[in-house]
């Protein structure tokens, strides 16, 4: 039986569970650029599809290694295999990535797909420790702050 906000499930000979709600007030989203700088991000969740037209899309877990770290107009990081560097524009909630560009060319298994996303990307949000980014027609990437050494290449990296 429900009673506000209290479920309470009985079977006779059994027992009774009771479940009350708990209201927690969720974290506001943050979208002040300077909480993105010199953290690592570790790649968690890819979404690819047209988040328009396709709001679901294909779901996965991102390249094992995959990391980006925001180092002032700079963004470098691991795509799972190869480094990269590109400029970087963050705004209040808006990011433009440009000049993309791999600095090490080890041959590995293709990982553009979130490179992609990432390259046409124009959103995004910090909630706790959960960065998300958005493209509205590629996907959405889920990154998770990684506490402690950083194992992204450092925010100097050239071609």
């Amino acid at each position: 039986a429900l009673n506000g906000g209290t479920l309470t499930i009985t079977k006779d000979g059994v027992g009774t569970l009771t479940y009350s709600a708990q209201h927690q007030q969720a974290s506001p989203a943050v979208t002040d650029p300077g909480a993105l700088q010199v953290v690592d991000w570790q790649l968690n969740t890819v979404q690819l599809g047209d988040n328009i037209a396709q709001p679901y899309g294909t779901v996965s877990s991102g390249p094992v290694g995959a990391q980006l770290k925001f180092a002032g107009d700079r963004l470098v990081g691991i795509d799972g295999c190869n480094s990269f560097t590109a400029k970087v524009n963050l705004g209040v909630g808006t990011i433009t990535v440009s000049g993309f560009a791999d600095t090490t060319a080890n041959p590995c298994p293709s990982s553009a797909d979130w490179t992609l996303v990432l390259q046409g990307a124009t959103g995004w949000w910090l909630a706790g420790d959960q960065l998300t980014i958005t493209d509205a027609h590629h996907g959405t990437l889920m990154f998770t702050e990684v506490p402690g050494i950083s194992t992204a290449p450092s925010a100097t990296a050239t071609k």
